[in-house]
């Protein structure tokens, strides 16, 4: 896949600046904190309506509010700002406070917390920001979550990015989470990697690559030739491209261009966040905690955002910070999820053996409900037509077990759901036993229930009980000989 840059300077030169370009390395000495102070200046801006948020307004914004509110945030964000200054003169005029706070704003872009807005320059996301301070003193969870998930195809910072932004024109633009594909990549390699292979092949958007599964593969394939001697790395990768002059001496990077340069911060996060451990200067190995989590039978950054959903929910017993997170989190993680059987297949069998717990009670998985949610585009099941949008902006639905969780015993999956409108959840569960039983019958002969579908919960994970069954048959959804032939399926198998 790298073969057109090969054996020619202006190749080597093509082929550097097509790594993605991340905030620089005087941003590496940033805490798990760092963005959370962030969060709290932007929380804090009221943005005037007739005000474009340019990057050089946000800076007098921020500017303004630090020399009036005198916030406890980190020093190095003091160090940006000549509060005694103009800050419009001082921006216009100092290239290198410029230039750290272009950097600054790709941070917050990184993170979520700042939106590119086509009318507006750029715009504040006041629910992100709230969802990093509302975290309390597990802002690593939350962090860590975030960065596993982050994709170019829709993170704030990516799709600003000239080479993003080129396949995003061409719709060539795919699905690719670096910090993933990362851990899988240290994973197959089965050794300490060093930071410029990990920079050079699966830092880098070269228009021949068309899937993350594409450029994971090609990474591989070169990496498991690079010798065992990490320092011999970038001697051997030259050989491999032949980028070497005429008189045999290897190209040299023009400044600031060397890939294990633009993509160190992402490497720096990472290692920040306990997902890879640095051995020495440039080399690093995957941490315990990457290592159990590559284990599991589902994606890696479904993992950790199930720990921290259950973090809101049963440490903090956070609901609207629960809701905070499933608002924010990548639209293309639960659609990706959704899509695939066997990760709806594996969610659901964690939720069978995983059963969640607050305060002894059991409690249902917002994933699972999610996923239903999402495989039911959103839409009424019942009335087959959207209902309202929410303050988020998205239609507004809930889901609701078909054999009920508490008072039935029901599964916690995603074929016990139903998704309805907010009317007739309220409905199943305060309207007379005469409307209940007219509604059943609407579901059963409408086909929105049936009896395959229990037939599949008992052959698929085992989990309908003869008591569920006459729970069914009490409610109306099944008929008597769909009760017997239930309960006979079950029996026989």
């Amino acid at each position: 896949m790298f073969d057109n840059y090969k054996n020619n300077y202006d190749k080597f030169c093509q082929f550097n600046k097509m790594v993605i370009n991340m905030p620089r390395h005087q941003f590496g000495s940033m805490n798990i904190l760092f963005a959370k102070d962030l969060a709290i200046i932007l929380d804090s801006i009221v943005v005037p309506s007739d005000m474009k948020l340019t990057i050089i307004n946000l800076y007098v914004l921020v500017h303004l509010y630090l020399m009036e509110e005198y916030p406890d945030v980190s020093d190095f964000i003091y160090g940006l700002f000549d509060l005694d200054a103009d800050p419009r003169i001082y921006y216009s005029e100092n290239e290198g406070k410029a230039r750290d706070f272009r950097h600054l704003v790709m941070i917050m872009r990184m993170w979520g917390m700042l939106e590119p807005d086509d009318v507006q320059k750029n715009k504040i996301n006041y629910d992100m920001c709230k969802e990093f301070f509302a975290l309390g003193k597990s802002e690593q969870e939350g962090l860590r979550a975030k960065l596993i998930s982050m994709d170019i195809i829709d993170n704030p910072m990516f799709i600003t990015l000239d080479l993003i932004k080129d396949r995003i024109r061409n719709n060539t633009i795919f699905s690719y989470k670096p910090a993933t594909s990362i851990l899988k990549y240290m994973e197959e390699i089965n050794r300490p990697v060093s930071q410029f292979e990990i920079s050079n092949l699966l830092g880098i958007i070269v228009p021949e690559v068309n899937s993350s599964e594409q450029l994971l593969d090609n990474a591989i394939l070169i990496g498991k030739k690079m010798p065992n001697n990490l320092s011999e790395h970038q001697t051997w990768f030259f050989k491999y491209m032949n980028w070497y002059d005429e008189n045999g001496n290897m190209f040299r990077y023009i400044s600031s261009q060397a890939p294990h340069f633009k993509f160190n911060s992402f490497l720096l996060f990472m290692e920040d966040l306990n997902l890879i451990k640095k051995i020495s200067d440039e080399s690093f190995v995957l941490t315990d905690y990457s290592k159990e989590l590559l284990k599991e039978d589902i994606p890696v950054e479904v993992v950790e955002l199930e720990k921290y959903i259950n973090i809101a929910e049963t440490a903090y017993s956070d609901k609207d910070l629960a809701d905070l997170i499933l608002y924010n989190i990548k639209p293309s993680l639960l659609k990706y999820a959704a899509q695939s059987d066997d990760f709806v297949t594996a969610m659901n069998f964690r939720s069978l053996n995983n059963p969640k717990y607050q305060k002894g009670k059991k409690t249902r998985n917002r994933l699972i409900a999610e996923l239903a949610k999402v495989k039911a585009n959103y839409t009424c099941q019942i009335s087959n037509k959207p209902t309202f949008k929410d303050k988020k902006g998205n239609n507004y639905v809930e889901s609701h077990h078909i054999i009920e969780f508490n008072g039935e015993d029901g599964p916690d999956i995603v074929e016990n759901l139903l998704v309805i409108s907010p009317f007739y959840h309220s409905l199943l569960h305060h309207a007379s036993s005469e409307e209940i039983t007219n509604l059943y019958d609407h579901i059963r002969k409408n086909n929105i229930v049936n009896i395959d579908l229990f037939k599949k919960m008992y052959d698929k994970y085992n989990c309908i009980e003869e008591k569920h069954i006459k729970y069914l048959f009490e409610k109306k959804l099944i008929s008597n000989i769909e009760f017997n032939e239930l309960m006979d399926y079950i029996t026989k198998n």
